[in-house]
């Protein structure tokens, strides 16, 4: 079996390679020491402690990090098997819109707690400490980042609760907002035609996310299909 510094250190290239960034980001957002990972990229690093394998796999694969600790860890890592499930955080912030408000905020890039208590004040550290705690939040050098990202699709009563926070945080009065109520019967066709046009939108949205980062919270949230009136 590999050593834990040998498949960090090509998951650790992966990672940097995809992104287009450098091993100096990666210190920023990880906040493990620029020596440590420095070393690990160039294959220097003979030894990693547990607290450094944990930083490294929370940010680069939150849903991965759990398993892969245990495997090279097992005695550090026997605590971990406790943690809740991704399904479970994601239900804790569906019904609880103020939790899910801060969770959202402190998620955008360069989020500190500064911005945070800025933002929603005391009450906002509270929560954003509950988000940490519960492990919804990794806490980075720079900033924050969710446990929750590249999951797989959360079940269906959490995408609607999630949509009606949406629905809430967005006010119509404010420029570059929109909402479409639409209630028509269409053929099998038409159907098939509508999912297309919101795949399309889907799409355009992830291109728009990944291309135009910045620090003005955006929401969006889609529901097309058959409705049922049973």
């Amino acid at each position: 079996m590999a050593s834990i510094c040998d498949y960090l250190q090509s998951r650790l290239k992966d990672y940097i390679a995809q992104k287009h960034e450098s091993v100096r980001w990666f210190v920023t957002h990880s906040g493990v020491s620029y020596s440590t990972i420095y070393r690990l990229y160039n294959g220097e690093q003979k030894k990693l402690s547990f607290a450094n394998a944990k930083a490294i796999l929370n940010f680069i694969s939150p849903a991965e990090a759990a398993s892969i600790l245990a495997d090279f860890y097992p005695d550090e890592a026997s605590g971990l098997g406790t943690a809740k499930g991704a399904d479970e955080l994601a239900a804790i912030l569906a019904d609880d819109l103020p939790l899910y408000k801060v969770f959202a905020f402190a998620e955008m890039a360069d989020i500190g707690r500064n911005e945070v208590k800025e933002e929603f004040g005391r009450q906002g550290l509270l929560l954003l400490d509950k988000l940490v705690d519960l492990g919804i939040l990794i806490e980075t050098g720079s900033g924050f980042k969710s446990t929750l990202e590249g999951r797989a699709h959360p079940p269906e009563e959490v995408v609607k609760k999630t949509a009606i926070h949406h629905f809430h945080m967005v006010a119509l009065s404010e420029p570059g907002s929109i909402i479409e109520d639409m209630r028509e019967g269409l053929s099998d066709e038409g159907i098939r035609d509508l999912y297309e046009a919101v795949e399309e939108l889907r799409t355009k949205a992830l291109k728009i996310a990944a291309e135009k980062k910045g620090n003005r919270l955006a929401v969006l949230s889609v529901i097309a299909g058959p409705g049922s009136v049973k």
